[in-house]
This record gives C-alpha cells, structure tokens and sequence, in this order.
C-alpha cells in the first residue's frame, strides 16, 4: 500500500440517534459503508466484528454511558 498502514487493524464506531438523520443520509447502514471505504482506501483491517453500532442513542450521552461505546473503553475488549 505504500502508506505504512498495512495490516493494521481498526476499530469503528457509529451512531444514530433518529429516524431523520437516517432518512438524511447518515443511517447507520450510510456510516459503515463510508467507514469500510476509508479502512479500505488507507489499507486498514476492519473486521465486521470490529464495527462498533448504538442505533438509537442520544449524542448527548456520554460515551462511556452508551451501551456499544462503553465497549470501546473496556480496558479488556471483546476484540
């Protein structure tokens, strides 16, 4: 690839709050599409297991305090 990334691993993370963001283009389906890209383009390994979704989830809530974004944190993840 040429940019040092390769074999690298990744992590993503998406939400949506409402059923508007969604019909306004950033649906969660919109999200992980544009992220597989990116991975893809910068030689990224993103594992479907490794994409991180909370669906329905206020922007306004802590990170730690949503239920897929606490996963992120966990000193010991899933992944």
């Amino acid at each position: 690839m040429g940019n040092g990334a390769a074999g690298k691993r990744a992590v993503a993370y998406v939400r949506v709050s409402t059923s508007k963001q969604a019909d306004d283009g950033n649906s969660i389906s919109s999200q992980v599409n544009r992220i597989r890209a990116y991975a893809k383009m910068r030689g990224l390994k993103l594992l479907s297991r490794d994409v991180v979704i909370d669906d329905g989830v206020s922007g306004g809530i802590p990170l730690w305090d949503r239920p897929a974004g606490g996963m992120l944190l966990d000193p010991f993840p899933y992944w």
